[in-house]
């Protein structure tokens, strides 16, 4: 099944960029997975993993980076409520 959009090859390469920056070496990031929680307890949480690799002493084999919105993918809303 093909994508319509560029939304994950998109953040994929800015997550490549960011740690690009901060390990010093050219590294790659591929989405490993997406998920969706929805519930009255915790609201809406999206969580999205990424496997980043690079030619440098602890990145050659990757690390699994997590990512955590701030808001609803759907709406817009923030996830959690203002304090």
């Amino acid at each position: 099944m093909a994508l319509t959009c560029t939304c994950i090859t998109d953040i994929e390469a800015k997550v490549a960029e960011t740690m690009t920056k901060k390990i010093g070496s050219p590294a790659t990031a591929k989405c490993e997975s997406i998920g969706f929680t929805f519930g009255k307890a915790c609201g809406i949480v999206h969580l999205t993993n990424f496997k980043v690799t690079a030619e440098k002493k602890g990145w050659t084999r990757g690390k699994s980076i997590p990512m955590q919105a701030s808001f609803c993918p759907f709406c817009g809303k923030a996830t959690k409520e203002a304090a």
